[in-house]
C-alpha cells in the first residue's frame, strides 16, 4: 500500500473524529488545530489532531468550580485581561504490554489499518496527561490554560512519555464570548 495515501488516510480519521468530538460539545467550528504524528514502532505511526472548539452561539452553561477553559489558540474572548501564572504541565510515562505489541504488531503488518489496542492506550495516556495539566493550573489558581499543546516522546524502547502543556491565566471573571460574524 502506498505510504502517503496511508498517511493521510490516518490524518483524515485523527480530523473526521476532532469534528465529531467538537460536534458533541456543540461546536460549530475548530480553531488553532494542529496535527501531531509520532513513530510508536517499526511500522506503526500514530497520528493526532487537536484543537479549539468554537460555536457561533454562547454555550448554556459557563464554566464554574473546577472547570478551566482550555484553549488551543493563545487568546480566549472570555479571559478578559488576564494574566499569566506560568506553564502548567501535566505529564505521564506509560509502556505497552506484551499481548497488545504482538496483537498491534500483527495488524500494522498485515493490514496496514488503525491499531484499536494503541489507539485506547495513547488516548487513555493523553487524557491522563491532560488532568494532571487542569489539576496543576487549579492549584496556580488559574481561571483557564491558553496554547495547550501535547508532545510524545519514546524514553525507550516501548516506554513513552506524554505531555500536556500550557500558559495558565487569570482573569477578573469569564466573561461570555462575543458572538462571531456572521456572513
Amino acid at each position: 500500500r502506498n505510504f502517503s495515501a496511508m498517511c493521510e488516510g490516518a490524518r483524515k480519521l485523527a480530523f473526521d473524529r476532532l469534528l465529531e468530538d467538537a460536534g458533541a460539545l456543540g461546536a460549530t467550528g475548530l480553531t488553532s488545530v494542529r496535527y501531531a504524528s509520532h513513530c510508536l514502532d517499526q511500522g506503526v505511526i500514530e497520528v493526532v489532531a487537536y484543537g479549539t472548539a468554537v460555536a457561533l452561539e454562547p454555550p448554556q452553561t459557563q464554566a464554574v468550580g473546577d472547570e478551566l477553559v482550555l484553549s488551543t489558540s493563545y487568546e480566549d474572548p472570555r479571559l478578559q485581561g488576564c494574566r499569566s501564572l506560568g506553564v502548567v504541565r501535566g505529564i505521564t510515562v506509560r509502556s505497552r504490554n506484551v499481548v497488545t505489541n504482538i496483537g498491534a504488531g500483527l495488524v500494522a503488518l498485515f493490514t496496514g489499518q488503525e491499531v484499536p489496542a494503541w489507539t485506547k492506550l495513547c488516548d487513555a495516556a493523553r487524557e491522563e496527561a491532560l488532568a494532571r495539566m487542569r489539576q496543576h493550573a487549579l492549584e496556580a489558581g488559574a481561571q483557564g490554560v491558553i496554547g495547550v499543546r501535547f508532545e510524545t516522546n519514546e524514553l525507550a524502547p516501548g516506554l513513552a512519555e506524554v505531555l500536556a502543556y500550557g500558559t495558565a491565566v487569570s482573569s477578573g471573571a469569564l466573561r461570555d464570548p462575543p458572538l462571531f460574524a456572521q456572513r
